[in-house]
Protein backbone atom coordinates (compact mmCIF):
# COMPACT_ATOMS: atom_id res chain seq x y z
CA UNK A 1 0.00 0.00 0.00
CA UNK A 2 2.80 2.28 0.72
CA UNK A 3 4.97 3.06 -2.33
CA UNK A 4 7.03 6.03 -2.93
CA UNK A 5 4.56 8.37 -4.02
CA UNK A 6 2.89 7.33 -0.88
CA UNK A 7 5.95 7.89 1.77
CA UNK A 8 6.71 11.75 0.11
CA UNK A 9 3.52 12.63 0.10
CA UNK A 10 2.74 11.62 4.10
CA UNK A 11 6.21 12.92 5.22
CA UNK A 12 5.68 16.59 3.06
CA UNK A 13 2.47 16.81 4.70
CA UNK A 14 3.36 16.27 8.05
CA UNK A 15 6.36 18.27 7.76
CA UNK A 16 4.28 20.96 6.45
CA UNK A 17 1.58 20.74 8.05
CA UNK A 18 3.55 20.79 11.48
CA UNK A 19 5.54 23.75 10.35
CA UNK A 20 2.66 25.77 9.29
CA UNK A 21 0.91 25.67 12.55
CA UNK A 22 4.25 26.29 14.74
CA UNK A 23 4.43 29.48 12.26
CA UNK A 24 0.85 30.68 12.88
CA UNK A 25 1.31 29.97 16.61
CA UNK A 26 5.19 32.06 16.37
CA UNK A 27 3.52 34.87 14.14
CA UNK A 28 0.35 35.32 16.48
CA UNK A 29 3.07 35.39 19.41
CA UNK A 30 5.13 38.21 17.69
CA UNK A 31 1.86 40.32 15.92
CA UNK A 32 -0.92 40.31 18.63
CA UNK A 33 1.37 39.30 21.84
CA UNK A 34 0.58 35.20 21.81
CA UNK A 35 -3.53 35.45 22.42
CA UNK A 36 -3.86 32.20 20.99
CA UNK A 37 -0.87 30.86 23.23
CA UNK A 38 -2.83 32.16 26.64
CA UNK A 39 -6.21 30.25 25.25
CA UNK A 40 -4.34 27.45 24.68
CA UNK A 41 -3.34 27.49 28.19
CA UNK A 42 -6.73 27.94 29.80
CA UNK A 43 -7.86 25.60 27.69
CA UNK A 44 -5.22 23.01 28.39
CA UNK A 45 -6.27 24.16 32.47
CA UNK A 46 -10.06 23.23 31.60
CA UNK A 47 -8.92 19.64 30.10
CA UNK A 48 -6.18 19.10 32.64
CA UNK A 49 -3.33 19.33 30.68
CA UNK A 50 -0.84 21.68 31.55
CA UNK A 51 -1.01 23.70 28.10
CA UNK A 52 2.13 23.45 26.77
CA UNK A 53 0.97 19.32 26.27
CA UNK A 54 -2.03 20.70 24.54
CA UNK A 55 -0.32 22.70 22.36
CA UNK A 56 2.12 20.42 21.08
CA UNK A 57 -0.62 17.76 20.70
CA UNK A 58 -2.75 20.18 18.76
CA UNK A 59 0.30 20.86 16.23
CA UNK A 60 0.69 17.10 16.49
CA UNK A 61 -2.75 16.68 15.36
CA UNK A 62 -2.67 18.85 11.97
CA UNK A 63 0.21 17.02 11.07
CA UNK A 64 -1.72 13.76 11.62
CA UNK A 65 -4.69 15.26 9.52
CA UNK A 66 -2.20 16.66 6.87
CA UNK A 67 -1.17 12.65 6.76
CA UNK A 68 -4.53 11.60 6.18
CA UNK A 69 -5.24 13.97 3.66
CA UNK A 70 -2.08 13.35 1.59
CA UNK A 71 -2.67 9.44 1.56
CA UNK A 72 -6.67 10.11 0.03
CA UNK A 73 -5.24 12.57 -2.42
CA UNK A 74 -2.34 10.30 -3.38
CA UNK A 75 -4.99 7.24 -3.51
CA UNK A 76 -7.56 9.05 -5.28
CA UNK A 77 -4.25 10.70 -8.21
CA UNK A 78 -3.49 6.71 -8.40
CA UNK A 79 -7.05 5.85 -8.82
CA UNK A 80 -7.78 8.69 -11.86
CA UNK A 81 -4.70 8.46 -13.44
CA UNK A 82 -4.31 4.67 -13.33
CA UNK A 83 -1.12 4.52 -11.97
Amino acid sequence: MFSKGYLKATASSFLGGVASSGLFIFLNYVTLGAPIVKIGYYAGEVAGLPGSILLIFSILLTGLYCIIGSVIGTYTGKLIHGS
